[in-house]
C-alpha cells in the first residue's frame, strides 16, 4: 500500500470515526454544555499526530463549530510530515455543513480536496432533503444527481459526528450508518466493544473500542481491521485510530484538544518543557 493511502487512511479514519493548531492563541469559548449533552459541541477542536509503522507520518486536525444557532460546520485537515512529507507531499481538507436542528441533523454540502504531488482533485455533493437526491461534482467531470437518496444517508463527517452524539454507544451494540462520499451510498456497520482503561499520549483513558466495517468507499481503503478508541464519558472524544494495513499498520494519536466545555489539554513537548523551568 502507497504511503499516501496509509497516511490518509490513519488521519481520515477520525472522520469515521477526523484545528488545535501549535501555538495558536485559544479562541473565545463559548458557555460551558452541561454534562447531559452527548458527543461533540461547539467549539470542539482535536489534533492527531499520525505515525505509519513506527514512523512519523503526519497531523491530523479537526473541529465542530455552529456559525449560526441552527447550523453546524465540521471540517478535517491532514497534512503529511516527516518522511512522508519528503517522499510524498499530502495536503487534504475535508468539509461538512448542515442543519443542526433538523431531527436528526444532516448535511448539507460535503467538500472533499485532495492534494497529492502537486494535484488537486476536489469532490463536492449538495443535498437535497425535501425531494431526497444529491448532486456530485468530481474534477470538471459533468455534474451527477445521485437519486433516490436514503433519508438517512450522510456525509462522513457528519456521519461520525452524529455516530458520538448517539445515546446507544454503549458496548455490545452495533450501529448500522448509510454515508455518501462516491458515486452510490453505502453502508457501514459499527460494533461497539466493551470499555478498557488504555494509555495515551495526553494519559489514561477509560474507552470504548469501536470498529467500523466499510463495504466500499472513495475515502476509506483498507484491508485490515480498524480500530478507533472512543472515550467513555459524555464528550466521547477520539483518543486513538488503528489500522492494520497490507504493509504494516497506522496509529493515530490525540495529542491536543479542546473539548467546547472548557477543557483544553496537549502533550507538553521537551521545549516546552525546558521553557517553563
Amino acid at each position: 500500500m502507497k504511503r499516501s493511502t496509509a497516511l490518509r487512511w490513519a488521519g481520515l479514519a477520525l472522520t469515521m470515526g477526523l484545528t488545535a493548531a501549535w501555538g495558536e492563541e485559544t479562541p473565545p469559548m463559548p458557555p460551558p454544555e452541561p454534562p447531559s449533552v452527548l458527543g461533540p459541541v461547539a467549539g470542539e477542536s482535536l489534533t492527531y499526530n499520525i505515525h505509519w509503522m513506527g514512523v512519523p507520518g503526519g497531523v491530523a486536525e479537526m473541529t465542530f463549530t455552529q456559525p449560526e444557532p441552527d447550523r453546524y460546520a465540521v471540517e478535517a485537515n491532514l497534512r503529511s510530515a516527516g518522511v512522508v512529507e519528503a517522499l510524498h507531499k499530502v495536503r487534504d481538507r475535508l468539509y461538512s455543513e448542515g442543519w443542526w436542528k433538523m431531527s436528526p441533523p444532516h448535511a448539507l454540502l460535503y467538500r472533499k480536496e485532495q492534494w497529492e504531488k502537486g494535484k488537486t482533485r476536489l469532490t463536492l455533493f449538495r443535498f437535497n432533503r425535501e425531494e431526497l437526491y444529491a448532486e456530485r461534482q468530481f474534477k470538471a467531470e459533468p455534474l451527477r444527481r445521485i437519486e433516490p437518496l436514503p433519508p438517512e444517508v450522510d456525509d462522513p463527517l457528519t456521519a461520525f459526528y452524529l455516530m458520538r452524539r448517539r445515546e446507544n454507544l454503549k458496548p455490545g451494540t452495533s450501529i448500522q450508518l448509510t454515508i455518501l462520499d462516491k458515486e452510490l451510498p453505502y453502508e457501514a456497520q459499527i460494533i461497539v466493544g466493551a470499555s478498557e482503561k488504555i494509555l495515551t499520549p495526553l494519559g489514561w483513558f477509560q474507552a470504548l473500542p469501536v470498529q467500523p466495517t466499510v463495504e466500499s468507499s472513495d475515502l476509506f481503503r483498507h484491508e485490515g481491521a480498524l480500530t478507533i478508541w472512543i472515550s467513555d464519558d459524555h464528550r466521547r472524544l477520539p483518543l486513538q485510530v488503528t489500522a492494520k494495513l497490507r504493509l504494516g499498520s497506522a496509529v493515530a494519536d490525540l495529542i491536543a484538544f479542546d473539548d467546547g466545555r472548557g477543557e483544553v489539554k496537549k502533550v507538553v513537548i521537551e521545549k516546552e518543557a525546558e521553557n517553563k523551568r
